[in-house]
């Protein structure tokens, strides 16, 4: 997050087997295809801040 709106977020799925593991990132970014690609990473931008929550403590039963 910067300035209280998402710029990144990523779902880890983690299965009981290793093999069925999974994520999804989505850029909520307005940054075109090639600076997306080429561009500076959220990860690396200036006073972005990191937040995770993890979905079965609000979802019970997931």
């Amino acid at each position: 997050m910067k300035n209280d709106r998402i710029l990144k977020s990523i779902l880890y799925i983690h299965g009981v087997n290793p093999k069925f593991n999974f994520s999804f990132s989505y850029d909520f970014t307005n940054r075109g295809f090639w600076n997306k690609i080429f561009g500076q990473k959220i990860d690396k931008m200036n006073g972005v801040e990191k937040r995770e929550i993890e979905l079965n403590s609000i979802f019970n039963g997931i």
